[in-house]
């Protein structure tokens, strides 16, 4: 058993045995006994959850986490934010009182705090709009707040729990809530950018190239683990079924790899081994290589011709204007 030794006893084994003679048992003390006994051991069920479990309790005191689990650093952002709170219910009180006085409280109460968690996603350092929007009419109000705690407080530590019972829609919740968290690490990152060429008269082309390089490193890498195969799969499948939602509201599908063994015939095309392959096969092809090189040069010719237009664009309306633009 893996994690945990297995004795037998050959005594107790023999009382439980209805084929073993009571007698010899009683007069087999002096000389061995000659019978043979068969013991069949079958494996009911794993202990490989629970004993990760055990190993998780007993180094408790090396958790990274711990101060989030145990609530220290919570609790201070709370007590900071308590005063706030309560100054803000405050000032809500009579139009509560009203609303109190009406049959459909509670579904006023539910349509507001919606409203609220869509606004904090739509908002300032916004997921998008249009993915607000999609999230809004997907979910109910109780999965929308574990998708934007998840997302309002990414990059700042700690963690997010979400419980419930079969059926639910923890799955599906958590297949928005990887989504939200793509999007905010591409903001970042193409926030990274922005500030890369709106200065770029303080770089040369030799800094750039780095600057850029440099960039690339901010572009989203989110790791989902499972305690099962089954249950990574299950994640990939959904991803893989309804895609992801980016912040004006049109579907992409973000690229994945499965790690590990295990994996099902389903999820087999975005296989570690699959992808890697596939590069193989390609590199091996001289002739779509250079198709494939050709494209690119086709597509660079039109961002180029993008670019200058835009820039043309940009220089019209800024000459247009009768008041200094914002930078």
């Amino acid at each position: 058993v893996d994690g945990l030794r297995l004795k037998v006893s050959r005594k107790f084994w023999y009382a439980l045995d209805p084929k073993c003679d009571d007698h010899d048992t009683s007069n087999n003390n002096n000389h061995h006994h000659h019978h043979h006994h068969k013991l069949y051991i079958l494996p009911l069920s794993t202990n490989v959850t629970a004993f990760r479990e055990f190993m998780a309790i007993c180094r408790v005191d090396r958790l990274p986490l711990l101060d989030y689990i145990l609530a220290k650093k919570k609790n201070v952002e709370l007590k900071e934010n308590e005063n706030q709170e309560t100054n803000h219910n405050d000032d809500k009180n009579s139009n509560n009182n009203s609303i109190s006085n009406n049959n459909s409280n509670n579904k006023h109460t539910i349509s507001i705090t919606k409203e609220q968690l869509l606004d904090s996603m739509g908002g300032k350092e916004a997921l998008g709009k249009g993915f607000a929007k999609y999230i809004g009419k997907k979910f109910n109000t109780s999965q929308l707040s574990a998708i934007s705690a998840s997302a309002s407080e990414y990059g700042d530590g700690g963690f997010t729990l979400i419980k419930g019972p079969p059926g639910t829609g923890k799955t599906t919740t958590l297949v928005s809530l990887v989504n939200s968290l793509h999007i905010r690490q591409y903001n970042r990152y193409f926030e990274i950018i922005r500030k890369i060429f709106s200065a770029e008269a303080q770089y040369t082309i030799h800094t750039k190239k780095m600057a850029l390089s440099t960039a690339a490193k901010a572009k989203p890498r989110l790791l989902i683990c499972a305690p099962s195969n089954a249950a990574v799969d299950n994640i990939i499948l959904k991803i893989m079924e309804s895609g992801f939602m980016d912040g004006n509201g049109y579907r992409y599908n973000p690229s994945m790899i499965r790690v590990g063994k295990g994996q099902s015939l389903m999820v087999k095309d975005v296989s570690l081994q699959s992808k890697v392959d596939s590069l193989l096969d390609d590199a091996k092809d001289i002739t779509k290589l250079q198709m494939a090189i050709e494209c690119y040069k086709v597509e660079l010719i039109q961002a180029n011709k993008n670019i200058v237009n835009l820039m043309e664009r940009l220089i019209a309306i800024k000459n247009a204007c009768d008041y200094p633009l914002s930078k």
